[in-house]
């Protein structure tokens, strides 16, 4: 009787775990299409628009329910929750405690807030996501699951971005919404499918999927124009070289097909390849800009110079550059900034500086102390043999190098911060396994835990 207690138990765990897996894959799924934005488009249009409230109402849904779901499994799993916390997520959420506080004296305390929890929902749901597969030792599943999920959602809403926009952007709503991608983040999601493409190459059952994307996502980067995504793609790329031996080979052969694909492509008149590149050309930039770096320079010393002097220890709060905010501000009346540069100005262009002006010094030293224990712990991780380690710093360094030179990382949730958020998620999985042999016994784990086969988290 005991042991037939013990095989209907163990046929509900597995039952519970399967159910448990379809929820976070299904509301994952929605998280990644809700990053959908609507930037660059005229405030007046946007502010009144419908389809802009019903995109925010989608949003703000899915941020609730994906928070709903991760408190039921960080309660679940409370008692391996906490030394997970100990680890790179306790700061990234420390931070963002701190950036939605930090606007407590100023008009913006409830948007900064608000910004700051929905990023902080999302983290919690990778964190409850990988603290859940690293029960029974699925880590590897929960990465390649973020990997089908990445690309299955990405490849058609960068469709959608280079080949209906052109169609529909005449129309009210993608007038209204400026596209469904700015040009940066459409940039760098194309950067991030190419380079997840590549890694899928180590696997020969997986080349029939990924081989054809690389032309595809080649080819919405050149559409986004945008730079700064071409030279952190180029920064990952070079990552994947170094690190990832396996898809090393792969990269000559990816280059071969991408150039195969357009020499073919122009041949049967699908593209004007010639007239694309000189197109992609005359809409590059003089000598003069390309030192200015369309603007950017301009904007790093006067926010170092003006704005960050009045309020250097807690900013003006999450994402904000002033005491106005210039995404919701009326547009008839512009802000400071624009006063006194010109333009339109609503992000920094680097994500270390919004964080010293959005959150002060005291929300950057967190921020970068978050930032590089998660690299020191997958660098740890990938020097003890973790393959899942190596890609995480093959993303993690175009991440990185894109928030050098934009803001994209924390403008909104979209997919850098999915991706980051998936990486500190591994880490979590990783603590959890470790955790499981000190502070689960035998008996109370979920199935059969596989050993810990990572290094010690210091």
């Amino acid at each position: 009787m005991t042991f037939l207690a013990h095989g209907t138990a163990h046929r509900r765990t597995i039952v519970g775990h399967k159910t448990t897996d379809t929820v976070i894959v299904v509301v994952c799924a929605l998280i990644f299409l809700s990053t959908v934005q609507g930037l660059g488009g005229d405030r007046s249009a946007v502010s009144s628009s419908s389809a802009i409230d019903s995109l925010a109402a989608f949003k703000m849904g899915v941020r609730l329910v994906a928070g709903v779901i991760a408190a039921w499994l960080l309660l679940r799993y409370r008692r391996l929750a906490r030394p997970v916390f100990l680890g790179p997520s306790g700061w990234f959420l420390a931070f963002f405690a701190v950036a939605g506080l930090t606007a407590f004296e100023s008009a913006n305390a409830f948007v900064s807030a608000s910004r700051a929890i929905s990023f902080a929902v999302i983290l919690l749901f990778a964190l409850a996501a990988g603290i859940h597969f690293s029960l029974d030792g699925r880590e590897r599943q929960f990465w390649t699951g973020f990997y089908g999920i990445f690309l299955s959602t990405s490849i058609p809403l960068m469709g959608l971005a280079t080949w209906v926009r052109p169609v529909l952007e005449r129309g009210e709503l993608f007038a209204r919404l400026g596209g469904p991608f700015h040009p940066n983040q459409l940039g760098l999601m194309a950067g991030l499918v190419l380079i997840i493409s590549l890694l899928c190459l180590r696997r020969f059952v997986l080349v029939l999927i990924a081989a054809p994307v690389i032309p595809f996502a080649v080819y919405v980067s050149w559409q986004a124009v945008s730079r700064g995504s071409w030279i952190a793609t180029a920064v990952g790329l070079g990552a994947v070289v170094a690190i990832s031996p396996r898809v090393r080979r792969w990269v000559p052969i990816a280059v071969g097909l991408v150039a195969v694909v357009g020499l073919l492509s122009q041949e049967l008149g699908f593209v004007d390849l010639e007239g694309f590149i000189l197109d992609r050309v005359r809409r590059g930039q003089t000598g003069e800009e390309l030192l200015t770096g369309t603007g950017r320079t301009t904007i790093y010393s006067y926010l170092l110079h003006r704005q960050f002097p009045q309020r250097p220890i807690l900013g003006f709060g999450f994402q904000m550059l002033s005491d106005e905010d210039a995404t919701s501000a009326d547009p008839q009346q512009p802000t400071s900034i624009e006063r006194d540069l010109g333009w339109h100005v609503v992000q920094a262009h680097n994500v270390f500086l919004s964080v010293l002006i959005g959150t002060g010094i005291l929300g950057l030293t967190i921020f970068m102390i978050a930032l590089a224990l998660l690299v020191h712990h997958t660098w740890q991780a990938f020097r003890h043999g973790d393959a899942i380690a190596g890609d995480g710093l093959a993303l993690l360094s175009l991440v990185v190098a894109h928030a050098m030179i934009d803001t994209t990382l924390i403008t909104g949730v979209d997919h850098a911060f999915l991706t980051l958020s998936a990486i500190i998620g591994v880490d979590g999985a990783r603590r959890a396994m470790h955790a499981q042999e000190d502070v689960l016994p035998q008996s109370g784990r979920i199935l059969s835990s596989a050993p810990y086969r990572f290094a010690r988290m210091s």
